[in-house]
């Protein structure tokens, strides 16, 4: 039984990965944007369940309301990012838009200095 809605923007890829009744409802009440992305009304069962579905979507998926899920997800967000992030850097390295995770390094202490003052890109691997 879904007793509630969220308002959600979609990549076109996001729209393939839902299924059941989240499917139906973009399907048949969607609004295409002209970025390509879809906006629509998704049923959900419960907060909990809306949280777990939407994370998993990635950014194939931006909620939009209600405001409580939306910072919801932006705290756990921020928690991951910081569990995974940390120490790397996104870089695309051949221009397609793709991500890949590159290596940061410290500068070595300098005379007098703490080290690890500035961070900088590890160099480029062939």
């Amino acid at each position: 039984m879904h007793r509630d809605e969220v308002l959600v923007r979609l990549s076109p890829r996001g729209v393939t990965r839902l299924t059941g009744a989240a499917a139906r409802a973009v399907a048949g009440s969607g609004t295409p944007e002209p970025d390509g992305w879809t906006r629509a009304r998704v049923p959900v069962e419960s907060p909990d369940d809306a949280h777990a579905r939407f994370l998993a979507l990635g950014a194939d998926a931006e909620v939009l309301e209600p405001p409580e899920l939306r910072a919801r997800l932006a705290r756990t967000a921020r928690m991951l990012a910081q569990r995974y992030g940390a120490g790397y850097t996104d870089a695309d390295t051949d221009g397609d838009g793709g991500d890949r995770r590159v290596p940061l390094r410290l500068d070595p202490p300098s005379a007098g200095g703490r080290g690890g003052e500035r961070v900088r890109r590890a160099p480029r691997c062939s």
